[in-house]
């Protein structure tokens, strides 16, 4: 199995509809998903450009679910509590439609468990060694606040 591309979110409806368009040659005869089939605005405004907008999420479910790589939540749940969390609770990305059906990669379940730590990382770019000195640093936090503490008494002795 060929791993999956790791492409900007813009490209992510891309995957999934290439994925329905290589399904064979039956999805020629096939009507397009609910979701993109527009005959009014369905709340995304009143302008003819916005007339092909569509709501997102919705979309990609429906198109997942065409092809059958939608996973059963239910099912994911008894099998994989962890992860069914991850799916449910967690941002929509193109791994929770790798999971299963056509085109599945292995990698996925990690790829949705690991998704805040590879966030994170680059943005953690230096380690700090913790300080060893807490009394320095308590002693100039107490002094700070004896300071405000003096200046707000010293405002009222003037008037």
């Amino acid at each position: 199995m060929a791993s999956p591309s790791f492409s900007s979110l813009s490209s992510f409806p891309l995957h999934l509809s290439s994925r329905y368009s290589s399904m064979g040659s039956n999805t020629m005869g096939m009507a397009r998903p609910k979701a993109q089939q527009h005959s009014s605005p369905d709340g995304f405004g009143e302008s003819q450009s916005q007339i092909l907008q569509t709501n997102y999420i919705s979309y990609l479910d429906e198109l997942a679910l065409e092809i059958g790589a939608k996973p059963e939540l239910l099912s994911l749940l008894l099998k994989d509590p962890k992860l069914a969390v991850k799916v449910y609770f967690g941002p929509c990305n193109s791994y929770q439609y790798r999971l299963v059906g056509p085109g599945q990669w292995e990698g996925a379940r990690r790829a949705i468990l690991t998704q805040k730590q590879r966030i994170l990382k680059p943005l953690k770019t230096r380690a700090l060694e913790p300080s060893s000195n807490f009394s320095v640093s308590f002693l100039l936090k107490i002094l700070g606040l004896l300071a405000v503490v003096v200046a707000f008494f010293s405002r009222f002795l003037w008037f």
